[in-house]
């Protein structure tokens, strides 16, 4: 049977291998998914929402360099990325330099994880007006520092990564 009339789920359960072949990009453009989320969620979605699902699904479509080598003669075609965020290509190209910038500041000592969640009946405020979570991670890092005062009885400055 041919992949496109079999759902993801389908071609998952039928060839395990095919996962590895699967990305953002092939599930928004799969049967016209995007565009019928984007019709059926047209009020709810933001402009930025918007903008980066139409940067991804054009990703490679925007030309390409073509280079030759000299001594054997092979082609190697490098397409130019949408630099999305949610592009399984380009985004991941981001998060490992992103990954590796912070892990070259960040010193080899004991740390913590602490995650901060907003309540669920809260939520809504935040979706609506998003300067709000600049507010609320200035907020928790502030809260955070000042713990970490108390608790050692001196001032010190905490190295905090914020991710949203």
């Amino acid at each position: 049977m041919h992949p496109t009339t079999n759902t993801v789920l389908e071609c998952l359960s039928i060839n395990p291998t095919f996962q590895q072949h699967i990305t953002i990009n092939h599930i928004f453009s799969h049967s016209h998914n995007w565009d019928v989320y984007r019709y059926e969620h047209r009020d709810e979605l933001r402009d930025i929402e918007i903008k980066e699902a139409e940067k991804m699904l054009r990703c490679e479509d925007l030309g390409y360099h073509l280079y030759c080598c000299p001594g054997c003669g092979e082609l190697k075609v490098v397409h130019f990325g949408c630099n999305s965020r949610v592009c399984t290509y380009c985004g991941k190209k981001f998060t490992d330099r992103w990954t590796d910038s912070t892990a070259r500041k960040t010193f080899d000592v004991k740390h913590h994880h602490v995650v901060l969640t907003i309540p669920e009946e809260l939520r809504s405020i935040f979706y609506e007006d998003r300067a709000l979570l600049k507010v609320l991670m200035d907020c928790a890092i502030c809260t955070v520092s000042d713990v970490i005062e108390w608790r050692l009885n001196y001032k010190a400055t905490p190295r905090i990564v914020v991710v949203w």
